[in-house]
């Protein structure tokens, strides 16, 4: 009798840790959380210029405007990726993802849509600047032409 009581203590146990622990057992609900997205930080023009200047090696920024709207005038070395494109998910997919970006377009919308695209993409490092180009041409800051 005392072989079969330990033979069943030691089926409990393994069971135990094989199939989730006291939770199985006791059948109490298991929750898995799903991780987490990225966050997207909103940031000022004013602090997307500082932070493009002190990361300028590990920051981006990235125009989401039309092709015509970025020759219109745009952020000094800014990467231009037409959110309203086809193939803008394939385009901004290829960017590393572990660098940071700073993205933007003519005034706030198009760079916070595409700023949740990156993030569900898996980008780790994501900044939308609040305003777009307007906000940045209003608070005085360098425009590429």
């Amino acid at each position: 009798m005392k072989n079969i009581s330990l033979l069943l203590l030691a089926f409990l146990v393994i069971s135990s840790a094989v199939f989730g622990g006291c939770a199985y057992i006791t059948g109490e609900a298991i929750e898995i959380t799903p991780p987490s997205l990225p966050t997207v930080n909103n940031i000022t023009p004013e602090e997307a210029n500082n932070l493009g200047m002190l990361n300028s090696l590990f920051t981006r920024f990235v125009d989401v405007r039309t092709p015509g709207e970025y020759a219109g005038g745009h952020i000094d070395n800014a990467i231009n990726i037409d959110y309203n494109a086809s193939d803008f998910k394939e385009i901004i997919n290829e960017l590393d993802k572990n660098n940071g970006y700073i993205v933007y377009c003519q005034g706030g919308g198009r760079s916070a849509a595409a700023s949740k695209v990156m993030a569900e993409l898996g980008f780790k490092h994501i900044n939308n600047m609040t305003g777009g180009i307007l906000a940045w041409e209003a608070a005085g800051l360098p425009v590429e032409k």
